[in-house]
């Protein structure tokens, strides 16, 4: 009886994990439908972002009064709010926050980065290195709003409100002609 009781324990120790386990997570990561759906997700959000910028860029001032007449969820919620984007209101609010609110045309670094995340999870090839990629992508979201909002102040949709303050700050830090300088040596190190 004994022996029986010994050789039905060792058949317990012997259990493998449970699937709530680590284990568990990195199957269910590595299996062909997961990567299959989050690589089509990010490389559809990436397309969904893209025409959300492009259409907000083209009739983004139609949106506009909306867009800042509105609370979030009275824009998103209400079906009587229409939207002039392609997208509707979810990418008019969208481009609004990113092209707008932050980076100007920068925010299209976004996208662009969801594709290269989403290819390289769906096909398992890289069209680019992703932390290659990111590192330059990080360096544009700074110099290019700052760089759009020295070269065009008025227009404040390729600079975004970062780059409008950046150059604020930056011209009445060093000036104008400090900044354009500022610009030209910051270019200049990225290129060498």
């Amino acid at each position: 009886m004994a022996a029986k009781k010994e050789k039905s324990e060792s058949k317990k120790g012997d259990a493998k994990p449970k699937k709530g386990s680590k284990n568990g997570l990195l199957e269910f990561l590595a299996d062909s439908r997961t990567r299959t759906i989050l690589g089509l997700f990010f490389i559809l959000l990436s397309a969904f972002l893209t025409l959300s910028f492009i259409s907000y860029l083209i009739v983004g001032f139609v949106d506009q009064s909306q867009l800042q007449g509105h609370s979030w969820t009275e824009l998103l919620f209400d079906p009587d709010v229409l939207m002039d984007n392609w997208m509707g209101k979810l990418g008019a609010a969208l481009g609004h926050i990113f092209i707008y609110n932050w980076f100007g045309i920068a925010a299209f670094l976004f996208p662009f980065l969801l594709l290269l995340v989403g290819f390289q999870i769906l096909f398992r090839k890289r069209l680019l290195p992703i932390n290659k990629s990111l590192k330059h992508s990080l360096f544009f979201l700074y110099v290019l709003p700052l760089s759009m909002g020295f070269l065009f102040a008025e227009n404040s949709l390729l600079s975004g409100a970062l780059g409008f303050q950046l150059n604020r700050w930056t011209s009445s830090l060093i000036g104008s002609v400090g900044t354009a300088l500022l610009l030209l040596f910051v270019s200049v190190v990225y290129l060498a």
